[in-house]
Order: structure tokens, then sequence, then C-alpha cells
């Protein structure tokens, strides 16, 4: 089987596993949802899985992953730099969070306080603009001038040929900036730190998609919105639920993440 169409089906596979896990057993939080669901599934013993053995996994092979400098110098990436990689797309319009350039740019400032001299790349990988209400050339317009603190930071909008290509360069990603969004959850079956905004409320709960431990969902808690008010807001497409999350409290999440770096 080739390689993109194995992890194809890994992430199918990921998906019907969401659909039974992650709605029911959601409550008992990203360390024992999948351990408890599958317990549950093969009647085993409480207990008998460890929640951190039982996790979404995505594993890229060898020879897979030794084609990052190939795919590097395709799309100009700096082997030197921090490698931040952005999902700012969603077909849900309502999702779409548009204060990103605030959030990059707390994080561009915090490197340039905490590693003077360090450069960062934002890798905003793009899917077809079918069916997306924000557009690759959007993005471009709005982020491809956008330069950091002291020029520290450039960013590159780009569409991958393939999602096997887009998981490799993940791997190498320090974090992820994602909406709420498919490739957010690759994201975290790779192991990188993926920081999403969810509307707040159950429609498309946080407690639900923020489901494993390398995911970090930010939203309003309680939430000031009905249920009327945040499926209206869906239905009408409309991004100004999403867009009252602060900017601060995504980039702080962000930072503590960066706080690892040697």
């Amino acid at each position: 089987m080739q390689a993109s169409a194995l992890i194809h089906r890994q992430i199918t596979t990921l998906a019907n596993f969401h659909r039974l896990a992650l709605r029911s057993y959601a409550a008992r939080g990203p360390w024992r949802r999948y351990a408890t669901f599958f317990e549950d599934l093969f009647r085993l013993p409480g207990g008998s899985l460890q929640g951190d053995s039982v996790q979404p996994l995505i594993d890229i092979a060898d020879a897979d992953t030794a084609r990052y400098p190939q795919l590097a110098r395709a799309f100009g990436l700096d082997a030197e730099a921090i490698l931040i990689v952005c999902f700012f797309q969603s077909v849900v319009a309502a999702k779409c969070y548009e204060r990103w350039d605030d959030v990059m740019a707390q994080i561009a400032a915090h490197i340039a306080r905490r590693f003077p001299g360090r450069q960062v790349s934002f890798f905003v990988a793009c899917g077809p603009d079918t069916a997306q209400p924000v557009h690759r050339e959007d993005l471009d317009a709005i982020l491809g001038g956008f330069t950091g603190s002291r020029n520290n930071a450039r960013v590159i909008v780009a569409t991958t040929p393939s999602l096997l290509d887009l998981a490799i360069i993940l791997r190498h990603a320090t974090l992820t900036l994602s909406n709420d969004t498919g490739p957010g959850h690759l994201a975290g079956a790779l192991g990188i730190p993926t920081i999403t905004p969810f509307l707040p409320g159950a429609v498309y709960s946080r407690q639900v998609w923020a489901s494993t431990p390398w995911h970090t969902g930010v939203t309003l808690e309680p939430s000031p919105y009905s249920y009327d008010a945040i499926t209206t807001e869906i239905f009408a497409g409309r991004t100004e639920i999403i867009n009252t999350i602060p900017p601060e409290r995504l980039a702080a999440e962000a930072i503590a993440h960066l706080q690892a770096l040697p």
C-alpha cells in the first residue's frame, strides 16, 4: 500500500474512533477517554490500559521522514528557524478565528525577548479552496507581509502536494496553531502541541474535540451565548462569536509550550 493511502486510512480510522469514543467518553478527559473506551469495547478490567499508551497516533516511516529536507527546500523552510505550522481555514466559517495575526505578533515578540536572534517560520498550510470560506490568496494577502518582532518572523502560505507531505512537515514543527478543523487532529496525532480556539458552548464542544494531551482548546467558559445564538452564528457563516476569544489567551498557551525550547 502506498504511504499516502496508508496515512489516509489511518486518519479515517482515527476519525471513526473520534465518533465512537469522544462524544460518549469526553467527560473522562484526554488521559482516560480512549483507555476507558477500549476497556469497555473489549471488556477489559477497568484501569488495565494506561492513558498514555492509548492515544491517537500516526507513525511515519523513516523513508518518508527522510524526505523532509527536500520539502523544506521546496517551501523555503529555514532549518534553524522555529517552525510553527498553522491551519487557518475551516469549511465552517464560524470556526474561522480572524485574530491570528495578533496571536502571531505576541508569539514573535516573546521569541524576540526569549531567544534573541532566533527566527520563526509560520507555515500556513492550506487545502483546496473548494468550499473554504477563507481562500489561500486571502491568507496570503492578510499574513504574507508579517515580519514579527525585529524582523524575526516570516509567513509561508502554501498547499502541500499530499497529506503525507503535510504530516512530514508537521513532524518537524514545534507548535501548531489551528482553527477547529481536521488538520489540527492530524497535528495532535503526531504529538505536536496544538492550540485551538473553540466556539463556546456544546455545539462544537471544546471538551469533545480538544481530545488528546497534545490539544489545548481555548474558549469562553461559562459560555456567554445561548445555544440558539451559536447555531445562528454557524448557519449564517458569521465569525463574531469566535473572535470574542482574546488573542492573549491563545498566545499565552502557545508561549507556555515554547518555554521548553533549548
